[in-house]
């Protein structure tokens, strides 16, 4: 699918947006010609297709900048197109709203795991559709400008940008908002790695994994899931020369990729927190800390045993699971065994004992299981 050119070609640049292109799949005609009137009185250029394949075929043409999907189609759903849609790296920033009549939880939940960005529910305020096409038509547009900017090596800027689209999302007053925002960014950073494939879900799964074993509430495992996806969000800020190197970073490389974890921190903590949780204090601290030793010797700070958060404890076991067992630009995975072996023998140094026992047991239980054998 070509919904998007490729990570290395933003078509969004630091001079200026580009006007927004909206797609409207639905299938009652009333609604979409509704659709269609909003969206072009408000300056959107806006296509529509009345079910599932003429939708994925228009957005097979490219150009699409955003996706209102209605949820109850016939033959293929809403969730259905979704997981065609995120099934391509290439749409990694396209929005997706749902527009349901559904109300249940399970239901947003099932969408939000399809990859669906936003809910507005039917009958839908048609200012309120609005707002929350501008939000994340923004949001879109800010993530290539960020883009953009850290491909030329312009840091200070792209974090900056960084900022902005985290900040919207806390403003547009909901968790779901945020946490897709989330899983946006964090996926735009994964995007520019071709050697990191469904890295982020995988570090998030074994995270929830780990923590389930040892003894955290189930209400909080989505939490955490969800911030340790977070944990190379300073990444944005790394030249691709580094992020995409054929082979092992020099000192002075890798120096600038260490700053990864302050920045992504420093990005967190210019984003004010939600009331009802602690969400982004979890993940500022897995991008802070999950590069730290049990022993001391990690960075960026140095710290030691139960002085690191017990978060980034965890992250750090799955993160370098993870990499140990995918391919990379110097090396090929290593085979699982080999993989545990090797985090069982830095228990102690480079990892907590007890979070390493804990990730034994997910192990064990088929909790965590590699992507490669």
């Amino acid at each position: 699918m070509s919904t998007e050119l490729p990570p290395d070609q933003p078509t969004a640049s630091p001079e200026g947006p580009t006007l927004p292109v909206v797609l409207s799949i639905e299938d009652d005609p009333a609604i979409l010609a509704l659709l269609q009137a909003l969206l072009e009185s408000a300056g959107y250029t806006a296509y529509a297709a009345e079910d599932g394949p003429s939708g994925l075929a228009r957005l097979e043409e490219g150009g699409i900048d955003l996706l209102l999907l209605d949820l109850m189609l016939p033959g293929m759903n809403g969730y259905e197109i979704c997981r065609r849609v995120r099934a391509s790296a290439r749409a990694v920033y396209l929005p997706i709203i749902m527009l349901t009549a559904l109300q249940t939880p399970e239901q947003r939940h099932a969408g939000f795991e399809a990859g669906a960005d936003d809910y507005v529910t039917k009958p839908f305020d048609p200012e309120e559709l609005l707002d929350r096409v501008q939000v994340w038509a923004q949001t879109r547009q800010r993530l290539k400008m960020l883009h953009a900017w850290a491909q030329r090596e312009h840091q200070e800027r792209a974090e900056v940008e960084m900022r902005v689209v985290v900040e919207r999302a806390v403003q547009a007053q909901t968790q779901a908002a945020l946490m897709a925002a989330i899983r946006v960014l964090a996926a735009t950073i994964e995007a520019r790695d071709p050697y990191t494939g469904g890295h982020v879900a995988r570090v998030g799964a074994y995270t929830a994994a780990i923590a389930r074993e040892l003894g955290w509430p189930a209400d909080r495992l989505p939490v955490l899931e969800f911030a340790a996806a977070l944990h190379d969000l300073g990444k944005i800020g790394v030249e691709d020369r580094i992020l995409r190197k054929d082979g092992p970073l020099d000192s002075a490389e890798q120096l600038k990729m260490r700053q990864h974890a302050i920045m992504g921190a420093r990005i967190l903590d210019s984003v004010p927190s939600l009331s009802e949780d602690s969400f982004l204090e979890m993940a500022r601290s897995c991008a802070l800390y999950h590069q730290e030793h049990y022993d001391g010797r990690g960075y960026p700070e140095g710290l030691a045993g139960s002085a690191i958060p017990l978060e980034a404890r965890i992250v750090a076991v799955a993160d370098t699971f993870d990499a140990m067992t995918t391919d990379r630009p110097y090396r090929a995975a290593l085979p699982t065994s080999a993989a545990i072996a090797e985090i069982q023998r830095c228990a102690g140094t480079q990892f907590d004992p007890d979070v390493v026992a804990a990730f034994l047991r997910a192990v064990a239980r088929g909790t965590i299981a590699a992507a490669s054998p």
